[in-house]
């Protein structure tokens, strides 16, 4: 998949005591050399700052190599979805 402005990313640390660790950010610009700017949202209870940062001519790593971004993971759970998210009820049957 090709990167764009909005997606939710995965951003590996890349310094400070947490680096290694990836964090949630999302793509604010994709650059001419397909690299991307992006903007992060810290674990401010773990990473020791509680503000958002950016980080700039980013290469994507789907191995996850210290400042590097990756395509988050598919959410896995053990639980079945409710029935309202299987989105197989019509109009119809919602009477909306």
């Amino acid at each position: 998949m090709k990167p764009f402005i909005g997606a939710n990313v995965m951003y590996v640390l890349a310094t400070g005591p947490n680096s290694g660790t990836a964090r949630l950010g999302f793509i604010t610009r994709v650059l001419d050399n397909g690299k991307v700017s992006i903007t992060c949202l810290p674990d401010p209870a773990f990473d020791g700052i509680g503000q958002i940062y950016s980080s700039v001519n980013v290469d994507f790593d789907s191995n996850g190599a210290d400042g590097t971004w990756r395509w988050p993971s598919a959410a896995k759970s053990s639980e079945p979805l409710p029935a309202w998210a299987t989105l197989t009820e019509t109009r119809e049957t919602l009477r909306l």
